[in-house]
């Protein structure tokens, strides 16, 4: 039998019944983790939650974690709040979890914008950017109809054939080119030329186009 409070690094613990997550008010019952470090002063412990733990979080709760800049992951609790616990997985099956949840809600970041981006890229790594270039050419080409009005909504340097500001027609997706990302080729009064999509804005912000374009621009902006 373990005896009370005799924590280690290490060691397994499982949270108590009624612990509810002190910046949520989430119920934590029988949640497992590993100790990753011990404050003996301040009876607190940083642990780093389990593989099944992990898999059974709601995905809510890491998506607001992560637009709150918070870690879902690991947590700060109590000697009081925990018990020892028998180990449930190894470390290398946490780490692999961790990773397949960052790419799911690896743009939460950015708030509900970012969890529609999610979605958009699912099954993409969040590290392969020509991977996530390709899904966002697919979706786009799944969901837009030209020619779509819009504006140029960024900077353009004095050699650029258009200018900030200038009102063009979106007449399709061309190709992906890096460092600019998706093409598109446009029509600004009688000149057709190919410019980069994340620096257009669809005029009417009724328009079923103005969400998809919109999204991408806000994920490029922080890719």
């Amino acid at each position: 039998m373990f005896k009370k409070n005799e924590f280690e690094v290490g060691q397994t613990i499982r949270v108590k019944d009624g612990i509810k997550d002190r910046d949520f008010n989430m119920e934590m019952t029988d949640w497992h983790g590993r100790i990753l470090e011990l404050d003996p002063d301040n009876k607190m412990m940083l642990i780093g939650f389990d593989s099944i733990t992990l898999r059974n979080t709601p995905i809510e709760y890491i998506e607001t974690c992560e637009e709150e800049g918070l870690s879902w992951y690991r947590y700060n609790i109590g000697y009081d709040d925990v018990s020892l616990a028998t180990a449930r997985d190894t470390e290398a099956d946490v780490s692999a979890v961790i990773d397949e949840l960052k790419d799911e809600v690896a743009w939460s970041f950015l708030g509900p914008g970012g969890n529609e981006i999610n979605t958009i890229l699912a099954g993409t790594d969040r590290t392969d950017e020509s991977a996530q270039l390709q899904a966002w050419y697919n979706h786009l080409e799944a969901v837009l109809t030209f020619p779509i009005k819009a504006v140029v909504a960024e900077w353009q340097p004095p050699s650029a054939p258009v200018k900030s500001g200038d009102k063009v027609r979106i007449l399709g997706l061309v190709d992906i080119h890096q460092p600019y990302g998706i093409l598109v080729r446009i029509r600004r009064k009688f000149s057709s030329l190919t410019v980069p999509l994340c620096d257009l804005e669809v005029l009417d912000k009724q328009s079923v186009h103005f969400e998809p374009i919109s999204l991408y621009a806000l994920w490029y902006a922080n890719r």
